[in-house]
């Protein structure tokens, strides 16, 4: 049996990687980590598109196949994977068809609006608004909302703490 994979999202700003990394430290297994935003330089010259939002959910949606094929191998190889980028649920049926036999979790940090634009300001010269929309999309997972962690003040040791408890629990598991 493959390794399992958990996919930690979330929107911009969410503190995803920071988060990510903490729980990487603690896993107990062997382990993989994949950071998403590290697969972006790979797009060297880019494919025509009407639109540059177009071009970059064109992108997003290879990056994330390239992000889930590369983290099926780890996990086929015997590796646990944690792996970790602005996967919104929608993705999830589609993933977990891509990795059939491979256990999957998912966490969804969604810090507020606000949270996610003060820790963007201070790294993109761009702003939040980009990103706006993509935040809106996870305010309600649906039948994923218990996977969502949704809480401006707690520190991203004590969400790494939250997710390992969960994880050993089996709240994350998709499917």
């Amino acid at each position: 049996m493959a390794s399992p994979i958990l996919l930690i999202s979330g929107p911009v700003g969410a503190g995803k990687t920071t988060v990510a990394k903490l729980v990487v430290e603690q896993w107990g297994a062997p382990v993989a980590f994949l950071e998403g935003d590290r697969f972006w330089p790979f797009f060297v010259r880019h494919a025509p598109a009407a639109s540059k939002l177009e071009a970059r959910r064109r992108d997003a949606k290879i990056l994330v196949q390239a992000l889930i094929a590369s983290s099926a191998r780890f996990a086929r190889g015997g590796y646990d994977v944690v792996a970790e980028f602005t996967i919104g649920p929608w993705a999830l049926e589609g993933i977990a068809a891509a990795v059939k036999e491979i256990p999957l979790d998912y966490v969804a940090i969604c810090p507020s609006l606000e949270a996610c634009t003060s820790r963007v300001a201070g790294r993109d010269s761009t702003g939040y608004e980009p990103y706006a929309e993509l935040h809106a999309a996870f305010a309600k997972l649906g039948r994923y909302e218990a996977h969502a962690i949704r809480d401006d003040s707690a520190e991203p040791g004590e969400l790494a703490a939250r997710i390992l408890a969960g994880l050993a629990g089996g709240a994350y598991r998709v499917g």
